[in-house]
């Protein structure tokens, strides 16, 4: 008997994880008749482990501050709006964990299994489009409710920017509305969205569609016919994003966010949280190829991690002490010179 697993990575990026376990065992009748068996199975990967690690070091972190309320108990009321807060990290680990299909949530957010979402009038299938390339994810901590939206990983989430950031209706953009809208009836109040990149657009068109907050990273823009299709002017839209129902950390040189303003296509909404990018010495340096690696990190949740973890935003008590904490730049800041 031979016993073959076969496990396809993507260091640093984020991307999904590809886990095939393959076994092979010899025929009763004939060694050269071979039975094989392939299943998908869930396992913790070194991804997650790391970041279950990073998650208890937080919670220990907050248990020995009594100020601070435990966030294990969370209600969405209470963390919306344009201040930081501490769960804010943990929506990055999720914002992350959320590209790899089988893995079973972080520290105390446990994400659902098809077999839970069918018990909770969920189909599956509408997490996940081979066809449109969409992808989600739903995770549950006590009575709170996140939906996570997978990012660009693959060519047909590329073009889904390229065409939406032109306006275009984009099938993706429209199962985050519906996905938002089944999720507000199944689940109630408690509800919030996150993403990253695409999945960070995605997650700012769901929260607008139905009233509740999100907290998106180095995100992609939304369309004036997207928020026209949601009922509201784009500038209506705009406005109550921007007043506190997303919160929108953006990297210092993100690619994609440099890119977004120096070309004629849709904005990301929501308010703006600028993260001040800290150089290694290798990319301290002009020119496009450090400005090129200098931009893929900044874009990367990686990095976003890394610098959450320097700057711990949630713990300024207003936005003056947050804007002075993160050294917020101005938008000149962000050229890129060719």
């Amino acid at each position: 008997m031979s016993l073959s697993i076969g496990i396809s990575l993507s260091v640093d990026s984020g991307f999904p994880v590809s886990n095939q376990l393959e076994l092979v065992t010899p025929s009763s009748v004939s060694t050269q008749n071979i039975k094989k068996v392939t299943t998908e199975i869930s396992y913790i990967s070194a991804t997650t482990k790391q970041n279950n690690r990073t998650y208890q070091s937080l919670v220990n972190e907050q248990s020995t501050n009594t100020n601070l309320k435990s966030i294990t108990d969370i209600n969405v009321e209470q963390i919306s709006g344009k201040q930081s807060h501490e769960i804010d990290y943990m929506l990055t680990l999720i914002s992350d964990d959320v590209y790899i299909r089988t893995t079973m949530g972080i520290g105390d957010y446990v994400r659902l299994s098809d077999s839970e979402l069918l018990k909770a009038g969920i189909e599956p299938a509408n997490l996940r489009d081979e066809t449109t390339g969409f992808q989600a994810g739903i995770y549950r901590n006590g009575d709170l409710y996140i939906v996570a939206f997978v990012g660009t990983n693959d060519l047909k989430d590329i073009l889904t920017n390229l065409r939406q950031g032109f306006g275009f209706d984009e099938a993706q953009y429209h199962q985050a509305v519906d996905l938002a809208r089944t999720a507000r009836i199944t689940f109630g109040e408690n509800l919030l969205f996150t993403g990253h990149s695409l999945g960070g657009g995605l997650a700012a068109t769901a929260a607008l569609s139905v009233g509740k907050p999100a907290v998106i990273f180095n995100s992609a823009g939304v369309s004036d016919n997207m928020m026209k299709n949601l009922g509201f002017s784009p500038q209506e839209g705009r406005v109550i994003a921007e007043n506190g129902l997303i919160r929108h950390y953006v990297v210092e040189h993100d690619l994609l966010d440099v890119l977004q303003q120096k070309l004629p296509v849709s904005q990301p909404i929501g308010h703006k949280i600028l993260l001040k990018y800290n150089d290694d010495l290798e990319e301290s340096g002009t020119g496009f190829p450090n400005n090129l690696i200098r931009g893929l990190k900044a874009h990367s949740l990686e990095k976003v991690l890394e610098l959450l973890t320097i700057y711990k935003p949630w713990s300024s008590l207003n936005d003056e002490q947050q804007e002075e904490s993160l050294v917020m730049l101005n938008e000149s800041d962000l050229s890129v010179s060719a």
